[in-house]
């Protein structure tokens, strides 16, 4: 199905550009460390930058976290509820809790993001309101994924994947 691989694909993508920004950062934050104990010398950016790369990375990680049910959860739900027509129900119950709650996170992101458009961070130069549109970005993707999830067009095979 189309929907199926359009989700799964938006899920291993947001995965990949977290992973190259964790990447990314390591390199960046090495470089930093090597420069201020080495040389003495520390670049303008050497946090704002990270920083940047490490909100970014987090919410986009949390897309493939949604895709894969690997968020921390208390596991209490397959201990309680028998497997069956019940725990399906409460698990549904929780899709669209989670959808509502993503929903309003992600508007209250934009709103944010748009307050702070036009404040430059001083050492990089970029708008702030870019560093604070990764939450209502991560929150569409993960509104889409739990959608799939809540009707059913991700597949339990996400969890290995």
């Amino acid at each position: 199905m189309v929907i199926r691989r359009l989700i799964a694909g938006l899920s291993h993508a947001c995965l990949y550009l977290a992973a190259l920004g964790a990447a990314l950062m390591a390199v960046l934050i090495s470089y930093v460390v090597v420069l201020r104990f080495g040389w003495h010398q520390t670049p303008h950016w050497a946090e704002e930058l990270p920083r940047f790369i490490l909100v970014w990375s987090a919410f986009l990680g949390g897309v493939a976290c949604t895709y894969r049910r690997s968020h921390l959860t208390a596991g209490l739900l397959s201990t309680i509820l028998p497997d069956g027509p019940l725990q399906n129900a409460v698990r549904k119950v929780g899709d669209v809790a989670m959808i509502f709650g993503l929903a309003v996170l992600g508007y209250a992101g934009w709103e944010l993001s748009e307050l702070t458009m036009g404040q430059p961070l001083p050492a990089i130069g970029v708008d702030a309101g870019y560093v604070y549109l990764a939450l209502p970005v991560a929150c569409a993707a993960m509104v889409i994924v739990q959608l799939g999830q809540l009707f059913g067009l991700v597949s339990d095979e996400a969890k290995e994947s």
